[in-house]
């Protein structure tokens, strides 16, 4: 039997890392086995070892040993990486790389600050959710003007990709619960950029949550996930977001639900984010227990099968990533579609496979978010769908760019899970 490579042998952490930030323990649960590789979009489209999960690693190991510096290179190599954590579904060794990947790109921030309006959207968007929606009624006003073709590139496609933009709506005032809802309140969490800017999902959400009995009642004073803010480098940032949000929605009772993939893979990320807090780690582990996705929830309570009607449609699913890898929910999205009369659900190849969006990945890296993306709308013209669902609005919004980049615009609609429920619960399927 050969002798293994000296870097698939595990080392012990040396006395003194040289970089604190990186967890050199969880590194070293990584066997170089390469079951990550084809799992990775990024690897995929390029078949280099440093945009591989592994090969970063690998990297990441080298900067914690002092073997390398955490400069442009390193920092160029993890900002790549989509996030999207398929890897961790494929590990046999269950490495969390997405919780390395945040510490990664917080060790590059230092040296490798995020572009400066990554750096200005953290500091004065994010976490606030009247500019948001200030920016919504903005760009609401310019969409029928065409305005949005004077943006820069990637984010003039974006920006078209958005659907008709529509006045806020303010939330209804909770009813009491009906039979079926176990007889106790919905705490819905809204979101920043879907609340601002889709906000008809949220609006379909709670229409579905209301139709199955439950009193669903819109804390004041929730912000942003820190989705972002995490992801990006700055993980104080998406610390002090997360203690607002444990502050808002731990003094009342019951379930909280959300309706994006994103977002409910980061407030379930609480407990880890806040684990050294001595003041909250207790609260936020006790909130993220509380943390439900709208399809977990709906069959978790069973959706009436009397309350559907009929939707003459041909589906498919895209699995939002952080769905799908970070929360592991698959199956609930799926039993939901089937159980609606008259739709034609059919799978597509790869659906977990990544979209391209992975937050603000596609203004960040457009060039390879575009590959990965044409790759997805392949996989979802073939399955011949008349409408492609999603479950978190990054996915929407670039599905939607995939639809329009081939042309498909008046044949394939992309919808959010709750519009589709919302369409059927409604009765009018022909929408």
């Amino acid at each position: 039997m050969s002798k293994p490579s000296s870097w698939a042998i595990p080392e012990p952490p040396p006395e003194q890392p040289a970089i604190s930030g990186l967890d050199y323990e969880a590194l070293q649960k990584c066997i170089h086995c390469g079951f990550c590789i084809q799992a990775c979009p990024t690897y995929r489209q390029t078949s280099l070892e440093t945009a591989s999960p592994r090969g970063r690693i690998a990297l990441m190991r080298a900067v914690a040993e002092g073997k390398l510096p955490a400069g442009e290179g390193f920092s160029d190599a993890v900002n790549l990486c989509l996030g999207c954590r398929a890897c961790e579904t494929a590990c046999p060794s269950g490495v969390q790389y997405g919780h390395l990947l945040e510490q990664a790109r917080e060790v590059a921030a230092e040296t490798t600050p995020p572009v400066w309006y990554v750096r200005f959207a953290m500091r004065y968007l994010f976490g606030h959710i009247g500019r948001l929606r200030a920016l919504a009624v903005l760009a609401r006003w310019a969409q029928p003007l065409g305005l949005f073709r004077l943006a820069p590139g990637a984010l003039r496609e974006l920006a078209e990709a958005l659907p008709p933009l529509r006045p806020a709506q303010a939330y209804p005032k909770p009813g009491e619960p009906k039979p079926g809802a176990g007889g106790k309140p919905v705490l819905f969490f809204h979101g920043c950029v879907q609340e601002a800017f889709l906000q008809g999902q949220n609006l379909a959400a709670l229409r579905v949550l209301t139709a199955q009995g439950a009193a669903v009642a819109v804390p004041e004073g929730q912000t942003c996930c820190g989705a972002l803010h995490a992801h990006y480098g700055n993980r104080e940032g998406a610390r002090e977001l997360a203690r607002r949000n444990i502050a808002c929605f731990e003094r009342l009772d019951g379930p909280i639900v959300n309706h994006a993939g994103g977002c409910g893979a980061q407030l379930k990320e609480y407990g880890h984010l806040l684990a050294d807090d001595p003041v909250w780690a207790g609260r936020a582990a006790a909130f993220a227990a509380r943390v439900r996705d709208l399809s977990e929830w709906l069959v978790e309570n069973g959706l009436p099968e009397a309350g559907l009607h009929p939707v003459d449609l041909t589906v498919t699913y895209q699995d939002s990533c952080h769905l799908a890898h970070g929360q592991k929910v698959r199956r609930q999205p799926r039993a939901l579609i089937r159980a609606i009369p008259g739709v034609a659900f059919r799978e597509m190849d790869a659906a977990d496979q990544c979209c391209g969006s992975a937050g603000i990945y596609n203004l960040l890296q457009p060039a390879m978010s575009g590959r990965v993306l044409v790759e997805k709308m392949a996989s979802a013209a073939a399955t011949g769908a008349g409408a492609i669902i999603t479950a978190n609005p990054g996915c929407y919004l670039q599905v939607r760019q995939g639809v329009r980049r081939r042309g498909l615009e008046g044949q394939v609609e992309v919808l959010s899970l709750a519009e589709l429920l919302d369409r059927s619960q409604s009765g009018d399927g022909k929408k």
